[in-house]
């Protein structure tokens, strides 16, 4: 990749589901960006979206589906993308996403099971579900780099609840 080429992603991080979009020049970026993201109480986030020790509130109905994927499988397909194409081989879009959805009620409750949860699950039906489905389609950057995620939504969820319980709710 020549060093005036530019790739800009667009994917989920963590399991949150937010969006991401950056420009990534090098592999090196990619541990700037997440240096970036430093510095949050997770504690504090965890509150602004609703969760408590007793009790977490989910907008909508928490029928709809969406797709999750690990950080650490965004940031190795974008390593291999760099490494095996060039931007005009990629184009402007190319979707990076798991291929796998889960209904927002179902991923509570899993959620639930794995960090022992016993807490109430309400779920505020006065706020709108948003889209119904969000499933991206994955394919092109599975057949050009032979792609595919390694980490399952339960080890990801696992391993972010391990983080957030050693690092994240120290602050």
């Amino acid at each position: 990749m020549n060093r005036s080429d530019k790739i800009y992603v667009a994917g989920h991080t963590g399991l949150v589901g937010s969006a991401v979009v950056t420009e990534l020049k090098e592999k090196r970026d990619l541990k700037h960006w997440n240096e970036r993201q430093e510095g949050f109480s997770a504690e504090e986030q965890l509150r602004n979206f609703g969760m408590e020790r007793d009790r977490i509130t989910f907008w909508g109905t928490g029928k709809v589906f969406r797709e999750f994927l690990y950080v650490n499988d965004l940031a190795k397909a974008l390593v291999l993308l760099m490494e095996t194409c060039r931007a005009e081989e990629v184009g402007e879009i190319l979707n990076v996403g798991s291929g796998e959805e889960i209904s927002i009620c179902d991923l509570a409750m899993r959620i639930s099971e794995i960090v022992g949860y016993r807490g109430e699950i309400h779920w505020d039906e006065t706020h709108p579900d948003g889209t119904p489905r969000k499933l991206m389609d994955s394919s092109r950057i599975k057949n050009m780099i032979h792609w595919k995620p390694e980490i399952s939504l339960e080890t990801g969820i696992e391993q972010t609840y391990h983080w957030y319980v050693h690092t994240g709710a120290k602050s």
